[in-house]
């Protein structure tokens, strides 16, 4: 039932972080071409699945953003650059 939750999440997550990137294009543009990888501010198995999925992509080489959904707001996002 985690990895179904968690999917679910990533999914509805996913939603809300691209409905606030069309409403904020300069962060996009700020940070073109790099993956983002959602977080949130309550502790959910998510967080260290992605936290996982973001310290593979260092050892790749590859740089993202750790976009965090902040608690108890709708639709309110923190961003973090992560390098390599």
């Amino acid at each position: 039932m985690k990895k179904r939750n968690n999917v679910t999440r990533n999914i509805t997550y996913g939603f809300e972080l691209a409905d606030y990137l069309i409403a904020h294009p300069e962060i996009t543009e700020k940070h073109n071409s790099q993956n983002f990888i959602i977080f949130t501010e309550a502790p959910h198995d998510l967080n260290r699945k992605n936290a996982d999925l973001l310290e593979q992509m260092k050892e790749e080489g590859k740089g993202a953003i750790k976009a965090t959904r902040r608690r108890g707001t709708r639709n309110s996002w923190k961003f973090e650059t992560v390098s390599p």
